[in-house]
């Protein structure tokens, strides 16, 4: 799973090595709720530079099915059976994103 306040901005290869550089944020914390008591992974394709991953958290809910998971990227987030947009603004001014997800 990703972190929550490091994002990567900057990526190359070269003969002696991988260089990477990480920016720290604030990163969006999205809030909702799903089945109690149970875990969901949601995630969003992110590109930087010439690199292309998935960026994934766990998320684990409550036993009254409430949950709170930083994101330091934004994108079109999966969150169980719908999706969110965490914009880029959310994710450097720590915004809070209030929804609702199944698992």
């Amino acid at each position: 799973p990703g972190s929550a306040h490091y994002r990567l901005v900057y990526e190359r290869s070269h003969p002696e090595g991988t260089y990477q550089l990480f920016q720290v944020v604030p990163g969006a914390e999205l809030t909702g709720t799903a089945a109690p008591n149970s875990s969901m992974m949601i995630g969003t394709r992110v590109t930087v530079d010439d690199t292309r991953f998935t960026y994934r958290r766990l998320v684990e809910t409550d036993a009254g099915g409430a949950y709170t998971v930083r994101l330091a990227y934004p994108g079109q987030y999966s969150v169980g059976n719908q999706s969110v947009e965490v914009s880029r603004e959310a994710v450097e001014s720590g915004e809070t994103i209030s929804t609702s997800g199944g698992s």
